[in-house]
């Protein structure tokens, strides 16, 4: 995936957020969460001011939501967000607000796992330092460009945040 190119038309200063989903999305589910966004986009205001945005559906597995940095996005627009992936999940069982995954490549496969099975995985050596995570808790499309979404290990906050087996 080339992340120069998502957005285009938004600058580096432009937030993002990012939603990782519990599950692959099926083409069905795709297009249900393609419908809920293209809905909201369209409905999107803050301050009673319309939202320019955009989103993009990633790897079957992620959504990311960026407004034009020019928008005044805050408190209630962003909780309006929130909303349609809550009811997402409520009308269709598409869950992309579980905060305890954690979203790492497996042979270019994306895997999303609790917090708990993650240092499994490295504890018996199926995770190591290079091992490719998603960094979801980047805020800026210059972020997203400059490839700090998708990253190893050791140069992720997952290197503070489990324990690491690193051979020197």
């Amino acid at each position: 995936m080339n992340n120069k190119t998502i957005f285009p038309e938004f600058s580096d200063s432009s937030r993002i957020w990012i939603y990782g989903f519990e599950n692959q999305l099926t083409e069905s589910q795709i297009s249900i969460v393609d419908d809920a966004l293209n809905h909201f986009m369209d409905s999107w205001n803050a301050h009673g001011i319309p939202v320019r945005g955009g989103f993009s559906v990633i790897y079957d597995q992620f959504v990311i939501l960026c407004p034009d940095a020019n928008q005044n996005v805050s408190g209630c627009s962003i909780d309006s967000s929130v909303k349609v992936f809550k009811s997402l999940n409520k009308k269709h069982a598409i869950n992309a607000l579980n905060q305890n995954l954690v979203y790492y490549k497996d042979n270019q496969q994306v895997k999303a796992v609790p917090r708990d099975e993650f240092q499994q995985l490295i504890n018996n050596n199926s995770v190591n330092q290079s091992t490719i995570v998603f960094n979801n808790t980047i805020q800026s499309l210059k972020e997203f460009r400059e490839n700090r979404w998708e990253v190893s290990v050791i140069n992720s906050w997952h290197a503070n945040a489990f324990q690491l087996n690193i051979s020197v």
